[in-house]
């Protein structure tokens, strides 16, 4: 699907304990290519590294690494004319972005979990940009996913949103001497419960909506923070946003943004938030604005609830 030969050079700045390094890298060795590493990622010297070797295909896999090269300094598009093929996961914004950054490459997304052997779809070659920018592309031959009500179970049509299930060859068996998780994870008839928030285009796409367990309920309305996340994107001095859920006693939740600008640029919280009005419902505005200059992260991923807790203590601090 990716159009891998074995002239191709891949680049993946992630550990190799992980699957979005281990997959391009099998992926290398079986077209007979070559990879290229990083023992530990760092905007400038990974874009030094791009330099210098030109590989064709970029695998960044997450919006922290891809959103720190194209803001670093020194990011020149002209000198990466040759790449053709970039996979990355962001919101649609970010992606629309991505693709105006580098405008000579492909870019393309991927829906997947450790659980199902990492990749269960990637966008492909032969749709839109759009199309890419807007969905993770079709599962692979042996996966099947399923969209359902996450309350009834009920399998829901195209274009309805529900929890997204997968089943096939490249699930996991059980988790390791787990078997009350494993009982848990798995509806009667095997399919997995993966806990995402999804929706199947009639063409059968993956468009992603973010975790079930992150919905923001805002007066009993389920909100996803992925929604405003690709909003607070948008505005021109944010380098990267994450919303999560913050207390609430009339609303129960509402909206918390966590924001990191780009270098040298100013923004206040008021006019992040006058950014949102007449854009996005107005109970979905945050209520609440941090500015931060890192994040908590596990080895690939913002811990968003790291961020949660360290907003509910200093609430309770300042309530104290």
């Amino acid at each position: 699907r990716l159009g891998i030969t074995a002239g191709d050079l891949q680049w993946t700045p992630l550990p190799l304990f992980h699957m979005a390094s281990i997959l391009p890298l099998l992926a290398m060795v079986g077209a007979g290519g070559g990879y290229l590493a990083e023992t530990h990622f760092e905007a400038g010297a990974a874009l030094e590294q791009l330099y210098a070797y030109q590989p064709t295909l970029l695998y960044p896999a997450f919006p922290a690494i891809t959103a720190d090269l194209l803001a670093h300094p020194d990011f020149d598009a002209g000198r990466l004319g040759c790449v053709r093929l970039i996979n990355n996961v962001a919101p649609p914004e970010t992606l629309r972005a991505n693709m105006r950054a580098l405008p000579g490459a492909l870019h393309i997304s991927a829906y997947g979990m450790t659980e199902a052997s990492g990749i269960c779809c990637h966008g492909a070659a032969d749709e839109d940009d759009e199309t890419r920018a807007t969905t993770c592309g079709r599962p692979y031959p042996g996966v099947q996913l399923r969209v359902v009500d996450p309350d009834s179970g009920a399998v829901l049509p195209a274009e309805e949103r529900g929890e997204i299930q997968v089943r096939g060859f490249s699930l996991l068996e059980g988790y390791y001497r787990d078997p009350a998780r494993t009982a848990e994870a798995f509806t009667d008839d095997g399919w997995f419960r993966t806990g995402d928030l999804c929706s199947l285009t009639a063409q059968g796409q993956v468009a992603y909506h973010g975790r079930l367990k992150d919905l923001l309920k805002i007066g009993g309305e389920n909100v996803s923070p992925l929604e405003l996340e690709n909003w607070l994107g948008t505005h021109p001095a944010v380098h990267l946003a994450q919303v999560v859920a913050a207390p609430d006693d009339r609303l129960g939740e509402v909206a918390a943004a966590f924001v990191q600008l780009r270098e040298g640029a100013s923004l206040s919280a008021e006019e992040l938030v006058d950014y949102c009005r007449g854009q996005i419902a107005s109970f979905k505005i945050p209520r609440h604005v941090r500015f931060v200059s890192e994040w908590p992260m596990s080895a690939t991923k913002i811990q968003k609830h790291v961020l949660a807790e360290q907003l509910r203590a200093e609430l309770a601090a300042s309530q104290a």
